[in-house]
Parts: C-alpha cells; structure tokens; sequence
C-alpha cells in the first residue's frame, strides 16, 4: 500500500470539502496530528472505522481514497454501500474489520465493490442449500 498517494487523496478531498485538517480531524474524532500524519502518508495501517467515516465525510468512495480506485464521488456508488457508509459507523469495530477484509479480497481477485452483481434472494440461498 502506498500510504503516501493515500494521503495526497485524502488532502485532495478535504480541499474539496473545504474542511481544514481540525474540522476533519473533529468530524472524525482523532487528532489533528493524525489527520497531519495521514496526509502525509506517515502511518503504517488505517482502521476500517476511520477508513469508513474519511469517506463519508469526505463524501469519497473508500475504494477511491484507499485504492485510488474510480469512482470517487460518494454519490455514484451501489445502494447497498451507501448504506454501509452511511451505517457502517455504529457496528463494532470488529465487524467493521470483518467487511473491510472482504471488500480488500475482492478487489485483490479483480472484483471490486462497483461492479454488477445479481442480488441474491432467500430462495436463491435456499436452493443452493438443499
């Protein structure tokens, strides 16, 4: 992971914003020193929760600012994750880690959270079980 693009994406959309590295660092409740740290890429991992809430605030994809994977705006993501940013603040951090993970393995096996899927119905899932 290349933290220091990681943190140029992060100053781009906080810019963007025109959120100061204080209202940024309130808003998600760090320090702004750990706001300062990010953007300058001096940090060795990121919790998925600050993952999570810099894109909401933000109102960036998590894919854009961790991956700098398109797209970037909030708005053009699936329904199913704009409820995860949106929601995904009030779960334990566990199961915030738990998701976080498999949306990291997905894209490393060429998926990505932005591509189209076919939901799957309880009768699917039924099916598929006996």
């Amino acid at each position: 992971m290349n933290y220091s693009k990681f943190g140029q994406r992060i100053t781009e959309a906080r810019k963007a914003e025109e959120m100061s590295k204080t209202e940024l660092a309130d808003a998600i409740g760090v320090s702004t020193a750990t706001t300062t740290d990010w953007e300058k890429g001096k940090i060795k991992s990121l919790k998925a929760e600050n993952l999570m809430n810099l894109s909401r605030i933000l109102r960036v994809t998590p894919e854009w600012l961790y991956f700098g994977k398109p797209p970037k705006q909030y708005n053009n993501l699936p329904p199913e994750l704009q409820t995860w940013l949106e929601f995904g603040a009030e779960l334990p951090e566990e199961k915030r880690q738990m998701i976080y993970a498999l949306i990291s393995m997905d894209e490393e096996k060429g998926g990505g959270i932005n591509k189209q899927r076919t939901p799957v119905t309880s009768k699917d899932r039924l099916n598929r079980t006996g």
